[in-house]
């Protein structure tokens, strides 16, 4: 059984790597973020979400994320495991995760401001098709319509990376220290 969780600050990879892992292991890849963003395609947290907007930038309560992503691995989990990106945030988060759905493995992301930022920059959406591109790396199909995220705003990506270092870090630690 493999139940992996994928954390980074916000343009790191996180999804693009969970997919592939997802892949490989022939498990079910849970996107927090995702979920989030398409809501209507997750009738299961849709009562859990109320008036949270993914795009402001602002970090979801921790009650409410784990229990969030407690109710997509019983949705979408498998008995084999499952990958999930974008949680733990907040130490509190890491406490509930270890407690209630245990990792076998953190994969933990590291990337700068700066590269975050000429990553996020480069990076299309095909809202129609729900996928993402890479400008000058991935091959962008003919009519795909492509527009950047409302929350891939330059000052949205800087106080997510903020929040990132602040609580994210401590989470870390936080997992590190509780998984030995």
């Amino acid at each position: 059984m493999k139940k992996i969780v994928i954390i980074g600050p916000n343009g790191s990879g996180k999804s693009s790597l969970a997919a592939y892992v997802a892949k490989r292991y022939g498990l079910p890849h849970i996107s927090c973020g995702d979920a989030l963003r398409n809501i209507s395609e997750y009738p299961e947290i849709q009562s859990l979400v109320g008036d949270y907007d993914v795009h402001s930038g602002v970090l979801m309560d921790d009650q409410t994320l784990t229990t969030l992503v407690s109710t997509l691995i019983a949705h979408r989990g498998t008995p084999e495991g499952w990958v999930i990106d974008g949680t733990p945030r907040r130490p509190l988060q890491a406490m509930r995760m270890l407690a209630e759905f245990p990792p076998t493995h953190v994969i933990v992301l590291q990337a700068s401001l700066s590269v975050i930022e000429q990553r996020i920059g480069n990076r299309r959406y095909d809202f129609n098709a729900r996928k993402m591109y890479r400008l000058g790396i991935d091959e962008i199909p003919d009519g795909a319509v492509l527009s950047t995220r409302p929350d891939d705003d330059i000052d949205i990506i800087r106080r997510r990376y903020a929040l990132y270092e602040a609580e994210t870090a401590p989470t870390i630690r936080a997992i590190q220290t509780l998984m030995n």
